[in-house]
């Protein structure tokens, strides 16, 4: 062939590459998200203090799911460049994953965990969610996952309650599936920890002491009390309460007796108002203490 025509065929395709390029280099949005445990903290250096009189007895150790959700395998939302919402959700159980996560950390902790045993350790699963949220470039992941805690016998008696939430937070890629597991996993590994270490065997429960004449045991308080919710842990409980038809001014009353474990940043605002959450209980929200 000629030169010259080689060259005006390959001048030809250039436009048509040119096209294809950016198609080939963007990024996909795959919003069904395989649950991996890949945490990006060393898992030796994120352990339970677990008290000596629960390391000798066995504990069958359950997870169930309490969220408030309306679809079970939802587990959180992610913006596109359109600031669009698009709902996330798990390729399997969320509580059969957390439950086996949470056994192997047990145990690897020194808890023994065996089925049938006299003692049950019942965690119930509040808050598995997790934001991500477009930047100009790459995008914001924020996580929370909650547990509240019941130590039973095996008649039904209840020992101790209690609860823990774990959050973390960091910037990635955009449209990560990996990034989102490893900023869950994060979450769900300090969130455990930090129950694992609060669970106490016997009648004297030291994380809700009880007042006099108040007239409570402290295995009936709210363990929804016992410490600061993260930003996403409250965005779950907001969601829940306006789904139920409340009106945003109870909502809002609500937030305001809540405790938070650090302010709402600016793209978090942006993200509340886009998942439709009312201007007065953001400002509530943006209001509230925070320990």
């Amino acid at each position: 062939m000629p030169f010259d025509r080689f060259l005006s065929r390959i001048l030809a395709l250039a436009p048509l590459t040119v096209l294809l390029a950016p198609v080939a280099a963007a990024k996909v949005n795959h919003p069904l998200i395989q649950l991996e445990f890949v945490p990006q903290q060393a898992v030796a250096a994120v352990t339970a203090t677990i008290a000596p009189a629960l390391r000798e007895r066995p504990i069958d150790l359950r997870v169930v799911d309490g969220r408030s959700v309306e679809d079970a395998e939802s587990i959180g939302t992610r913006t596109d460049d359109d600031d669009k919402v698009h709902p996330l959700t798990a390729g399997g159980d969320v509580a059969s994953f957390v439950e086996g996560v949470v056994r192997r950390l047990a145990e690897q902790w020194g808890l023994r965990v065996e089925s049938g045993a006299d003692l049950m350790l019942e965690a119930s699963l509040r808050g598995f969610e997790i934001i991500e949220t477009n930047q100009a470039v790459g995008a914001t992941f924020r996580a929370a996952v909650r547990f509240e805690l019941q130590l039973l016998e095996r008649s039904g008696r209840s020992l101790w309650s209690g609860s823990a939430v774990g959050d973390a937070t960091r910037y990635g890629k955009k449209f990560s599936n990996r990034n989102c597991n490893e900023v869950l996993s994060d979450a769900l590994l300090g969130s455990w920890a930090a129950a694992l270490s609060r669970v106490r065997l016997g009648p004297a429960v030291e994380d809700a002491p009880t007042l006099a004449g108040d007239g409570e045991t402290p295995a009936a308080r709210s363990p929804s009390d016992n410490g600061p919710l993260a930003p996403v842990a409250l965005l779950e409980e907001i969601r829940a309460l306006l789904a139920r038809g409340l009106e945003s001014g109870t909502v809002a009353d609500y937030v305001r007796g809540k405790t938070l474990s650090r302010r709402l940043e600016a793209d978090e605002l942006v993200a509340w108002k886009e998942a439709g959450i009312p201007e007065e209980v953001i400002r509530a929200t943006l209001n509230c203490p925070v320990q």
